[in-house]
């Protein structure tokens, strides 16, 4: 399988994985490449559900043995797979199977406490996944801050908090905007003009299948 993986993953539920996941996929299909999206989340689907919106495939596999299925489902013609995980207290097999798949994970997280409380076991998770993978060694991962408001100072703070704690954090953020947290339920148009564009400019892994 030659195709990217990015997983978004989170200990916590409700920390914007699926929206994040659909405009990862929106952008990279706008930036003319070709995408498939895995919905690993059983109880919620929400990417599924969301899939007949988008502009590119979307199949379910919510298994904790993704790792050995998906491969012999992504076509060569694939260039990025963005993997949808469900909450880790729910499904921990599952999302240590994306882990084992994974190039790189990102972490969607709220500037608040309750949301990065969840940070640091999600780390562990993607930590302990290390031993299962072929090179011994665990999936890059950056923290992406969403959600976050206008002039307020918690984007600023809760940034500071996570470089200190050495994770890495992406310069660009999320804002907290309604068409963004209600955009499950429409069309994405643009969205390599948005803030999700910026995260995939910044990370630069969009390149790699230029």
């Amino acid at each position: 399988m030659r195709a990217m993986v990015i997983a978004v993953v989170s200990l916590k539920g409700g920390t914007g994985k699926t929206t994040m996941s659909g405009h990862l996929l929106a952008v990279l299909h706008e930036k003319g490449h070709k995408v498939l999206g895995v919905d690993a989340d059983e109880e919620n689907q929400g990417l599924l559900i969301w899939g007949s919106l988008l502009r590119t495939p979307i199949i379910g596999m919510a298994v904790p043995t993704l790792h050995r299925q998906l491969p012999g489902v992504v076509g060569e013609d694939v260039d990025f797979v963005v993997l949808d995980t469900p909450p880790m207290k729910a499904a921990k097999g599952v999302v240590l199977s994306a882990l084992r798949l994974a190039d790189l994970v990102l972490i969607p997280c709220a500037p608040n406490t309750a949301e990065y409380n969840q940070v640091g076991p999600t780390v562990d998770l993607i930590a302990e996944s290390a031993d299962l993978r072929p090179e011994g060694e665990a999936p890059p991962h950056v923290l992406v801050l969403t959600k976050c408001k206008a002039s307020a100072a918690s984007p600023v703070a809760y940034r500071g908090l996570a470089e200190s704690d050495g994770h890495v954090v992406a310069r660009s953020q999320i804002p907290d905007r309604e068409r963004i947290i209600q955009s499950q339920s429409s069309a994405i148009v643009r969205a390599a003009a948005g803030p999700f564009g910026d995260l995939v400019d910044e990370l630069g892994f969009a390149k790699v299948a230029a």
